[in-house]
This record gives C-alpha cells, structure tokens and sequence, in this order.
C-alpha cells in the first residue's frame, strides 16, 4: 500500500506534516526545519493517536532552480523505519 507525506514548509522555519500510517490513520507532525546549501534537514514530533511524541528526522538535496527535494528521508527514532520520498513544489 502506498503511503504518503505532504509538507507545508513555512518561511519562519516551521514544518507541519501530514501523513497516512500503514494502518490507515492520518497521522500530524510539527517541528523545524534548516536549509544549508543544498542539504535541508528536519525534526517533526508526532501530534495524535498512540503516536504522539514519536520524532522522526528528515534529510534531502534541495535544487533552487526547480524548486524540488530530492533523494528524501524519513527516520524514527527508535524504530526501525525509514521512508524515501521526493517532494515537488506546489504553490
């Protein structure tokens, strides 16, 4: 079953995410995130259900000229899952 993240990246570094779990609950997450170059990384804290609190961190390759995250990754930490992902630029 696919899974999916959508991110809202505001500009006071804030990040809200917005995910299906594979047991079909849509699960929220709130933190911060830091660009440097290329490289932007993240921690988000699980808001709901059993998950609150759970944190997971975040990396990927930012390209300015169009506007994508590239080679993503999602961590908990703690458990043993990781997630890949590539996010494209909707305004």
């Amino acid at each position: 079953m696919p899974l999916y993240y959508s991110f809202e990246i505001k500009s006071d570094s804030t990040l809200l995410v917005q995910g299906q779990g594979a047991d079909g609950n849509t699960y929220y997450s709130v933190g911060k995130w830091s660009l440097t170059g290329t490289a932007f990384t993240a921690t988000i804290n699980v808001t709901n259900f059993s998950q609150a609190g759970v944190k997971q961190n975040i990396t990927a390759v930012y390209n300015n000229t169009s506007g994508k995250l590239t080679s993503g990754i999602v961590q908990t930490v703690g458990v043993i899952y990781t997630a890949s992902f590539t996010l494209d630029r909707v305004n």
